[in-house]
């Protein structure tokens, strides 16, 4: 059900009909990103919802077409392009059709935003991300002095004693508000969804500045920048005759002919006044968390600053504060239109177990959503399953003593009888345990164990007027985890793979000597980087390269981010 329509007046705000200033080259690399499914989803999306329905022009208007009208015959042509069998001719002729026909003027803020968003659902390792952990705060003296150094344990350890703040906010609210504060200080659109897949408000804030920009463009250039791979032969022997006929001033022509307000639209563009818009930034708040994972941003980026310390100007309003410790009283408040208290305060701390941004949304929200796995990797991650000690709702006919689980394959390899080769029954024990060592099992994880934490996706919503279509809804949700399902058929992937893990190993010597015992220390940094680097050394303990009896602990994916290492013992940052 579509929530109703928002009503915010600040000048601050760019509404989601705004129409960037984009050439269609821009818009067509936009639209390129996107697989040929996802694109013909949110085309439908597009055309369903009001906030981006075409808006008809004279000429269709004088033929009778309203914007609803217009839209379902859109929709008719649209649902024709199914025939295509090939994903690659459907996604350029469906390109083809947004760009001359749907959308000539351009595409509006919203639906920019909504590209972007689903690409990042498409597309998990598209983008880098950090995470922080919101806490709560009574004073300045709460707050460490070299916030910004995350290697400082000293820094750490006061930060991990402030009370956490947990998300469970009335979003719709939380976006006006969030909103409201940000419009005060640039000019701004802010889009927010839920991910389809995981329990994850997905924020981004779009911030543009004004400028002026005259250019003398020439034909060719013009012409060259509307003429581009997504459009066909007809469309640009047509571009160029209406061309011709706008840069000529001869605007003279029957009723029954159109020119392309596209091309009269783009040779506006050189002389108008524009906005010039910043990288989208992004905020992913995972429901009953305390964290929050956003995109990287260099430390003299004062645009990304703002955004986050908005955040904690928003959040510290009463109406989101729901933490479990008891009601504090509501003194120092302020106008309810604003969402300042006075009284608390909310700061967020970059988390320093996690020093490098991660380039996989997937395995981010697992280490910092609610999934069980985010604590419990290595060989803890049967408990985390839920093969060692179920749920209490859980059927315990399912239990591993009732059905043993499911072996993997572990017959040697062909080469196993030549000379120099362990035998067989030596390395399918050695494959036993480094399963258990990198693993803690020997059955395969099944994605919907994984992401248990879903719930029930049909309580998403959109938070700008876009309905939900439930079935639809449901097989995306489908073809994530077959995908899910054949990654981890691999029986090295690991269940959170890491891109990046560095260890510093520290360790003291004994050396005797006449006169005493004297200890020497030494002290290196090991750094392992790969599209799996657990699931890589898991490969090599069964090869036999390195000895899985031997590995230690926190180099089977138990820690996975890394940490220092002293006299053996692993310290990890908190």
């Amino acid at each position: 059900m579509a929530l109703k329509r928002r009503k915010l007046n600040n000048s601050g705000i760019l509404s989601n009909s705004y129409i960037p200033p984009l050439r269609a080259t821009q818009i067509d690399r936009e639209l390129q990103k996107l697989p040929p499914d996802s694109l013909y989803n949110l085309t439908h999306l597009w055309l369903s919802i009001p906030s981006t329905q075409p808006v008809p022009n004279a000429y269709l208007r004088r033929k009778g077409y309203t914007k609803s009208s217009l839209a379902d015959t859109f929709l008719t042509k649209l649902k024709s392009l199914k025939n295509f069998k090939n994903k690659t001719q459907l996604k350029k002729k469906l390109i083809n059709t947004i760009l001359v026909e749907f959308y000539p003027n351009g595409l509006n803020t919203l639906q920019l935003a909504q590209i972007d968003v689903q690409l990042l659902v498409d597309r998990p390792t598209s983008s880098s991300w950090i995470s922080s952990t919101v806490k709560i705060v009574n004073g300045s003296s709460d707050i460490p002095s070299n916030e910004e150094d995350i290697s400082n344990d000293e820094r750490n350890d006061k930060i991990s004693k402030l009370t956490n703040y947990t998300f469970s906010l009335d979003s719709q609210l939380f976006l006006d508000k969030f909103i409201a504060n940000l419009a005060n200080l640039y000019l701004t659109h802010v889009y927010i969804s839920r991910h389809p897949y995981f329990p994850l408000i997905m924020v981004r804030v779009q911030m543009y500045d004004y400028t002026y920009h005259r250019s003398s463009a020439t034909h060719s250039e013009v012409f060259q920048d509307l003429t581009n791979r997504a459009l066909f032969k007809s469309e640009k022997m047509k571009f160029n005759e209406d061309l011709d006929r706008i840069l000529n001033n001869k605007n003279n022509r029957t009723p029954n002919q159109e020119i392309n307000t596209n091309l009269q639209r783009q040779v506006r563009l050189q002389i108008q006044p524009q906005v010039r818009s910043h990288k989208p930034f992004y905020i992913l708040l995972p429901i009953s968390s305390p964290h929050v994972i956003h995109s990287v941003f260099p430390p003299d980026d004062v645009c990304s600053r703002l955004i986050l310390q908005t955040l904690e100007t928003t959040l510290a309003n009463d109406d989101f504060y729901k933490v479990n410790r008891p009601c504090e009283a509501k003194t120092n408040k302020l106008d309810t239109n604003t969402s300042i208290i006075t009284s608390r305060k909310i700061r967020i701390f970059r988390d320093a177990d996690i020093p490098k941004p991660i380039k996989n949304l997937n395995t981010m929200f697992l280490l910092r959503g609610i999934s069980r796995f985010g604590s419990s990797l290595g060989a803890w991650a049967p408990y985390a399953e839920g093969i060692v000690d179920m749920d209490i709702f859980e059927n315990e006919l399912k239990h591993l003593i009732v059905q043993p689980e499911e072996m993997i394959e572990l017959d040697g390899h062909s080469d196993d009888d030549l000379q120099g080769r362990p035998k067989a029954e030596d390395r399918k024990q050695r494959k036993i345990i480094s399963a258990l060592k990198f693993k803690g099992t020997l059955k395969r994880i099944k994605p919907k164990k994984l992401y248990k934490c879903n719930g029930n996706h049909g309580d998403s919503d959109d938070y700008n007027d876009a309905s939900i279509d439930l079935e639809e809804y449901e097989q995306n949700n489908e073809n994530f985890f077959e995908s899910e399902q054949k990654r981890l058929q691999n029986r090295y992937a690991s269940a959170v793979p890491i891109n990046e893990s560095k260890f510093e190993i520290k360790a003291q010597l004994e050396k005797k000597k006449t006169q005493g015992n004297e200890k020497d220390v030494f002290s290196f940094t090991m750094e392992l980087t790969g599209s799996d680097v657990y699931g890589g050394l898991h490969e090599l303990a069964d090869q036999g390269v390195i000895d899985p009896c031997k590995i230690p602990d926190w180099l089977t994916g138990e820690v996975p981010m890394g940490g220092t290492v002293v006299n053996g013992k692993l310290r990890t940052k908190r």
